[in-house]
């Protein structure tokens, strides 16, 4: 039987203003056992907006497993942060990127190479 990691990784990389806003975001949340969560909402110019928001630890342990169920996980290690992906074809799009703050409650996830031209 094949073994799936509990925790994946992911290569991209944080902005400082996102960091900061994301460990803000999780530390001051009331959510038990918070997991921060990441879902692609749409494409833009120069890259995709991501929507940001919290999982309890309730909420996380049937994910997991219905995900572990179709051979992917739930959690990846992010530049330091835990995050929760659910749709694993989008786990990719982070791979390499740069993920910077975009409008309240929102990322802008550019590939590596976009985000180096644009800065």
């Amino acid at each position: 039987m094949l073994s799936i990691p509990t925790v994946g990784h992911i290569k991209g990389v944080w902005s400082a203003a996102a960091r900061a806003e994301l460990d803000r975001f999780v530390t001051t949340s009331k959510v038990a056992g918070a997991v921060l969560s990441l879902a692609k909402k749409d494409d833009v110019v120069g890259g995709a907006r991501w929507l940001y928001a919290l999982y309890s630890g309730e909420r996380i342990k049937p994910m997991q497993a219905a995900l572990a169920a179709h051979g992917v996980p739930l959690l990846y290690s992010l530049d330091g942060l835990t995050v929760a992906v659910s749709n694993s074809t989008d786990v990719k799009e982070l791979d390499g990127a740069v993920i910077d703050l975009d409008a309240p409650g929102y990322l802008l996830v550019r590939p590596h190479a976009a985000a180096s031209a644009a800065g």
